[in-house]
């Protein structure tokens, strides 16, 4: 291990007063340079995600409260990751009512979703970048990760952003086909609501759709209700009305 390495991790610890370090540590390391230097490197493998070994334990980066609670009700907060949901994996567009003029039901956020699974644990990333004109021609990016997991009947998904402080919570209560079927999960459908700044936080209905696109090629923009993509099911899912179509402003995708 480089000493440099070290070093970054050191200074990047001495300038949260959270971290598990000190003055005194760093005395320590100094005066005790043959073991002080062994007691760094372990340090540094268990808490560091840059170097991922077998020693890293990223649950050192929460509270011990909440450490403790996870593991005195390990069996009960396990529950829900318990189901295989391999069969979300791939890309979707995921369709929803503007959140930038939140009255209206006439124009649609496409927004782009991926799902992946490790080692029985399933993910997902939602990616949206687009110009709207309608909302004072702001550039509106954001990134959100989170886990999926499956509870009270429903496809449970709960993320944080990841350029600012936000959370997404997605409740899918429809979708095709089946998750422990054949075929991929080409559907899902519910309710979400992101949460961001002191505000009432409104909940949206969505749909989401299998794309034959890579993730990385599926376009993010608002488009009118009267787009082809949305079918009459997808209408009535997302509660929408083409009937002002003509006033729309399209946002332009990047």
């Amino acid at each position: 291990m480089h000493r440099t390495t070290l070093f970054r991790w050191i200074k990047n610890l001495d300038s949260n007063p959270a971290a598990p370090i000190s003055d005194e540590y760093l005395t320590w390391f100094k005066l005790d340079a043959k073991y002080g230097r062994k007691q760094l490197v372990y340090d540094f493998l268990t808490q560091s995600a840059e170097v991922r070994t077998s020693l890293f334990k990223p649950v050192s980066a929460f509270p011990k409260g909440l450490s403790d609670y996870l593991v005195a009700d390990a069996s009960r907060l396990a529950k829900p990751f318990d189901k295989d949901l391999s069969k979300l994996d791939g890309a979707f567009e995921l369709y929803r009512p503007a959140w930038t003029t939140p009255h209206r039901r006439d124009r649609v956020l496409v927004s782009k979703l991926l799902f992946a699974t490790e080692n029985g644990f399933t993910r997902f990333r939602e990616e949206q970048d687009y110009i709207d004109p309608e909302f004072q021609n702001a550039r509106v990016r954001e990134t959100d990760e989170g886990a999926v997991f499956f509870t009270a009947a429903n496809i449970i998904l709960m993320g944080f952003g990841m350029n600012e402080e936000r959370v997404k919570l997605y409740a899918a209560s429809s979708w095709f086909s089946s998750l422990s079927g054949e075929l991929p999960v080409t559907r899902l459908s519910g309710s979400m609501m992101g949460v961001s700044g002191r505000r009432d936080q409104k909940g949206y209905p969505f749909v989401a759709v299998r794309s034959p696109k890579a993730f990385g090629d599926i376009t993010t923009e608002i488009v009118s209700a009267s787009d082809p993509r949305f079918d009459d099911e997808t209408m009535a899912s997302l509660r929408l009305d083409a009937s002002r179509q003509d006033s729309v402003s399209p946002a332009h995708g990047l």
